[in-house]
């Protein structure tokens, strides 16, 4: 077997986490300074293409609800297809 990672990830409507094991030992990914092992599940793209996560992207869905990708866990598995602000795609296809 390889020397790879195992990834895991709680995708919450709301709230997420995502741990990893390496080594045999399993570590949950914190956010930079606050530490916080669950962020919220908010996607927000900038005018010049970066994409923000989290708690950042929760903050600027404030000032930018059009660039702002919320709750995509709703539409999961739904043959719809949702309006991003970068481009058209279905669900599945939004990082969390």
């Amino acid at each position: 077997m390889g020397s790879g990672y195992t990834v895991g990830i709680d995708l919450g409507t709301t709230r997420s986490a995502v741990a990893y094991v390496a080594g045999g030992d399993p570590e949950v990914i914190t956010t930079g300074n606050s530490g916080e092992s669950v962020i919220p599940s908010v996607v927000q793209f900038t005018e010049d293409g970066e994409v923000n996560v989290g708690q950042t992207a929760a903050n600027l869905a404030v000032q930018h609800p059009e660039r702002t990708v919320t709750e995509i866990k709703r539409e999961m598995g739904v043959r719809s297809r949702s309006r991003s602000p970068v481009r058209s795609t279905s669900p599945n296809r939004y990082p969390a």
